[in-house]
């Protein structure tokens, strides 16, 4: 897990837990006190092991109320765990935890923000694969900020409706809400355009995977693809007509803006999945997003955690 916080300078490496893998597993450990504890003590044991700088929760996603109430006394207790790891040790700073959390409004509905929040240095909220081959309709905009209210059809979700979701009836401070960005892209084929049907994901791909395209693999060689922002949705992709090929992705203009919008509502600041996708010229979001922050002296001035005698 990557985290970049403007206002600071320092990168965060955060020991990233859970995931879609876990999915079929993670009901039963939760709802047992033993295993949650046994979760905890494993997990701090790897921070304090290797030298993380905290933990990142990627629980997707809690059922019910009860499993909402199972992850509060999960982070609790992982909360305390981290504070005497933190003394024992005579951290640099605190350890961190982190929930990569929905950017669905119906999941995050289930969350009990109100108990979360005092265990929790941030929200890493997922806003990205809002639309893609496999669960969506229509070819759609990947990490859109806005709705498209000209083309409904092209945004399922939107960042903003669930920013607000988080502040306003989560009472979520903004300075906890972190937000994530994809640096990949996805394969809309066989489509005539944005917001329409389209056949499938196609069968080209980065790293042996049809239909995801890596950032720094873009622009697909072999096709004559037309890049398109649209600012008022915050959403961009690239659209190549004659072979009705279509990819959703950010661009460095999109990443820009994004940048802003985080400053504008004082937002911890950005997440990316994941950071070996990013180019590493000009074109780079995460360099775009550090330059609109202000360069990388407005960054995250705290130091790492590299001390870790126990291990």
């Amino acid at each position: 897990m990557f985290l970049l916080k403007k206002k600071h300078r320092h990168l965060k490496t955060m020991l990233s837990i859970g995931g879609w893998s876990y999915r079929e597993n993670f009901p039963p450990m939760l709802a047992s006190s033993t295993k949650r504890q046994n979760f905890v003590d494993t997990a701090v044991q790897f921070v304090a092991d290797l030298g993380f700088d905290g933990i990142d929760i990627d629980y997707e996603y809690v059922a019910d109320r009860s499993q909402a109430a199972q992850m509060v006394d999960l982070l609790k207790r992982l909360r305390q765990r981290l504070d005497q790891l933190a003394e024992r040790t005579n951290a640099t700073s605190p350890f961190h935890i982190s929930y990569a959390s929905p950017a669905n409004k119906d999941n995050a509905a289930l969350l009990d923000f109100s108990s979360m929040t005092p265990y929790l240095d941030w929200y890493n909220i997922m806003a990205l694969d809002y639309m893609g081959p496999g669960f969506s309709n229509y070819s759609g905009y990947l990490a859109n900020l806005f709705p498209d209210v000209r083309n409904p059809r092209a945004t399922d979700f939107d960042t903003n409706s669930c920013v607000e979701f988080y502040m306003f009836r989560g009472q979520v401070p903004p300075s906890k809400i972190i937000l994530q960005n994809p640096l990949y892209g996805r394969v809309f084929n066989g489509t005539n355009g944005m917001g329409d049907k389209f056949a499938n994901g196609g069968t080209l791909g980065s790293l042996g995977t049809a239909g995801l395209w890596n950032y720094n693999a873009l622009p697909v060689p072999g096709f004559n693809a037309k890049v398109v922002n649209v600012p008022r949705v915050g959403g961009s992709y690239s659209y190549d007509a004659k072979q009705r090929y279509l990819i959703s992705y950010d661009t460095p203009e999109i990443a820009a803006l994004k940048a802003e919008y985080v400053q504008c509502l004082g937002l911890a600041g950005t997440a990316w999945w994941e950071v070996s996708m990013d180019r590493n010229d000009t074109l780079s979001l995460i360099g775009t997003t550090v330059s609109r922050f202000g360069g990388v002296g407005s960054l995250d001035k705290s130091l790492n955690n590299l001390n870790y005698p126990t291990s």
